[in-house]
């Protein structure tokens, strides 16, 4: 708790206000994927947890609000690396990107159970094969780390994705890709063999 204290002062400090509040996510909490396009799935893939589609209706609104609500936040950082990531650590945060986004090295999130994250995304984003993001620190809740992409999310094969994708185009888990977290869009959601989707 006393780190946790230190930091919000020294967060407030440099940015002037306080760290950014986890966005809610209301009804759509209760699902591991939410694909108002309806889910695709390989037989050996794995979903943990609650799957809604077109019908979750209350789950669905929830997701826009949450989206609106992840959109509305002030960055504080913007173009990061101009969207190319490379062997980068993100501390708790508003980022934007008015582009895509592909991870093609270890992205790392170094913070606490108390902090959040909120990653907007113009258009894609994109995990290269194998490419991994890991959670340092405390370590923080997935749901405290919110990814809100305004194009597609493609994880490739092997690679592993920490946090709520809110997405408004598709999400798409290759062979053997993860996600701890939840997968949440207004279009469609396919996993590959052997992916997996755990909250």
């Amino acid at each position: 708790m006393l780190k946790h204290s230190w930091l919000a002062v020294l967060w407030v400090a440099a940015c002037g206000r306080p760290p950014p509040a986890p966005v809610a996510l209301g009804a759509a909490a209760g699902f591991s994927v939410l694909a108002r396009g309806g889910l695709t799935s390989a037989p050996t893939a794995t979903v943990l947890g609650d799957v809604g589609e077109a019908d979750a209706t209350d789950a669905l609104a929830a997701l826009e609000a949450a989206a609106t609500d992840a959109r509305s936040r002030e960055p504080d950082i913007t173009a990061l690396d101009r969207g190319a990531m490379v062997d980068r650590t993100l501390t708790p945060g508003v980022y934007r990107w008015d582009s895509s986004v592909r991870v093609t090295s270890e992205l790392r999130l170094d913070g606490s159970v108390h902090d959040a994250w909120v990653l907007q995304v113009a258009g894609d984003l994109v995990l290269a094969p194998e490419t991994r993001v890991r959670l340092f620190g405390d370590p923080p809740l997935s749901d405290r780390i919110v990814w809100l992409v305004a194009g597609d999310v493609n994880l490739g094969e092997g690679a592993h994705l920490e946090g709520v994708v809110l997405a408004a185009g598709s999400v798409t888990l290759q062979p053997a890709a993860s996600l701890h977290g939840r997968a949440l869009t207004l279009d469609a959601a396919l996993l590959g063999d052997a992916a997996q989707v755990a909250p």
